[in-house]
């Protein structure tokens, strides 16, 4: 197939010719409030003000792709370039997004069908592919997309209730579209495609059935070849209350206490993928946020929760977690919540809060509450302040729960079998009831 590459005298008027030559850039399409530009080189900040401010109207977006500068001095003087979508593919020229606000077009799409026509030999777009697997990732609660190059394919993979699953089931994705695939997500994410040997971010948004949601993206090359993985952020999503996250009784009033208290700090442990964020979002719903000023910093802010006072930490930014603590305590407040304590200037700040007259909570990457002490002695070397300011421990781990759909009552289990996984007879005298997953199309 081959992508026409047209300019037309309306999109020439957007621009003064003067900024076409000077840049090099060409105008190429407009699809609604998006405007596509053709481009030499990644252009710096001034050049996107000055294209900025030429366009006729501000809700007009703009994206660039990245083309041979010879083509762009042909469309520049009115001629019209064909170019396969194999040599855009070859010469790298999937392009990048210069505006985080682009609209991103949605399409009702049945995954099922989509694969089906795979298997037919039916041309599919990589754009109609990504938003087919996006669409399947939201109705199942996916947390994550893996998508991860193979000699003869690509595997697609969704982490579901913190379990990966393959989502082809038939024979892979062809090699040809796979590569599409990658190379429209790098597109949309931002993703400079010139250094894919390079760990990189970017991120994107969409929106599904008028549910806005955000998409963290990170790229590497490893052996295989390139490997994505999306992180998928639904910010309007309803909070859940701490009741609802399978917290033991006892453990579950400790942690209520603890938001409660006059000041103090507590602090979530736990491995990446824990949950422990849905926690740290669970405590600031069970907080009066009319009645107190409740300030966060995030790395980034996943969700917007109202009446909170919410700050992004970009990373790698001079203004990281530490200076925000010192900013926050000039502002009057009652609750701080810290995305991460990750090193000893951070750790500081946040106990000198907690022994002032707030409450803090924050996360700590240890497997188990016991280490957390220790982790923030090494970090502080005052245990004497940490002794006054620590308030509670959580440690959490993220466990699957069994399908509603298809669970069912079984047999208790003998006491060898319960043996094998460490589970001692005395500790099961009142449980009721076993129960397993016996498997069904709602639980893939």
């Amino acid at each position: 197939s081959s992508t026409i590459v047209e300019t037309n005298e309306a999109l020439f008027k957007m621009f003064t010719v003067q900024t076409l030559v000077d840049y090099n850039i060409c105008p190429l399409a407009l699809y609604g409030n998006n405007i596509v530009l053709g481009v030499s080189a990644r252009i710096d900040t001034p050049t996107k003000q000055t294209i900025k401010a030429q366009l006729p109207d501000p809700k007009i977006h703009f994206q660039c792709v990245l083309l041979p500068e010879m083509e762009l001095k042909r469309l520049i003087t009115g001629l019209n370039v064909t170019l396969t979508t194999r040599q855009l593919n070859q010469q790298g020229n999937f392009g990048y997004t210069e505006d985080t606000d682009i609209e991103y077009e949605q399409y009702v799409i049945n995954p099922e069908e989509v694969r089906k026509e795979i298997r037919k030999d039916k041309v599919i777009s990589a754009q109609t592919l990504l938003d087919s697997l996006l669409m399947q990732a939201i109705q199942e609660n996916a947390s994550d997309i893996h998508l991860s190059m193979r000699n003869r394919g690509i595997r697609i993979r969704l982490r579901i209730n913190g379990i990966l699953k393959d989502v082809e089931q038939g024979s892979p994705i062809p090699y040809d579209l796979g590569k599409q695939l990658l190379a429209r997500v790098q597109v949309i994410s931002r993703i400079d495609t010139q250094h894919k040997d390079l760990p990189q971010d970017g991120q994107f948004k969409f929106k599904l059935q008028d549910l806005p949601c955000e998409v963290r993206v990170n790229s590497s090359e490893n052996i295989n070849g390139l490997h994505i993985v999306m992180r998928l952020q639904v910010p309007q999503a309803n909070l859940q209350d701490l009741e609802t996250l399978g917290i033991d009784p006892y453990e579950l009033k400790v942690l209520k206490d603890a938001v409660d208290a006059d000041n103090g700090m507590t602090i979530i442990c736990g491995p990446t993928g824990s949950g422990k964020s849905t926690t740290l979002y669970a405590v600031l719903k069970a907080i009066d946020r009319i009645k107190y000023n409740v300030l966060t910093a995030e790395q980034p802010v996943e969700r917007k929760i109202p009446n909170v006072e919410q700050t992004n930490i970009i990373k790698g930014s001079p203004y990281n977690f530490s200076e925000f603590i010192v900013a926050a305590m000039r502002q009057d407040p009652d609750y701080l919540l810290i995305g991460e304590t990750r090193d000893k200037e951070t750790a500081t700040e946040i106990i000198r809060a907690a022994i002032t007259g707030h409450v803090v909570f924050t996360t700590l990457h240890t497997n188990t509450a016991a280490l957390a002490p220790a982790r923030l002695i090494d970090l502080t070397h005052e245990p004497y302040l940490l002794a006054d300011a620590l308030t509670a421990l959580c440690s959490q781990r993220l466990l699957p729960k069994l399908c509603p759909y298809c669970m069912e009552k079984v047999e208790i289990p003998s006491s060898a079998k319960l043996r094998e996984f460490g589970i001692k007879d005395e500790w099961l005298m009142g449980a009721g009831n076993f129960y397993h997953a016996r498997g069904c199309p709602h639980c893939r």
